[in-house]
């Protein structure tokens, strides 16, 4: 139920933020992926969707999260972690992954996002 009342709550904006979250930091096949903060899978989705289940990696403290994730998408390795244990893991996987996303990469990425619309916005309008 959590992850379902999430998606209805901020899947309105990390659902259509996937794949501009997933350009922007040049997720290409091939790569290997950890999807840091992974929620109930929006962005892990569309991580998928460009390099497969098998390169992609979600971890998330929220035990409801990882289930919904393990559920919605099969063959991605999806691990339970606390702040602590997350660091540890993180630590083990140095010079595995081609990109590693967190929350800060996303609220910056939504701030340049946002600055270029406006940029774009005070362009069309005079």
């Amino acid at each position: 139920m959590a992850a379902e009342a999430y998606d209805r709550f901020m899947g309105r904006y990390s659902i259509p933020l996937g794949p501009r979250l997933a350009a922007f930091a040049g997720v290409a096949r091939g790569q290997r992926i950890i999807d840091v903060g992974c929620g109930p899978g929006a962005l892990a989705t569309e991580l998928v969707r460009l390099v497969d289940a098998a390169g992609v990696t979600a971890v998330d403290p929220s035990e409801p999260f990882v289930g919904a994730v393990r559920e919605r998408l099969p063959g991605v390795r999806v691990e339970l972690a606390s702040a602590e244990a997350l660091a540890e893991f993180l630590s083990q996987q140095s010079g595995m992954e081609d990109v590693i996303k967190t929350k800060s990469d996303i609220l910056r990425f939504v701030a340049e996002l946002e600055i270029a619309e406006e940029e774009e916005e005070e362009a069309r309008v005079s």
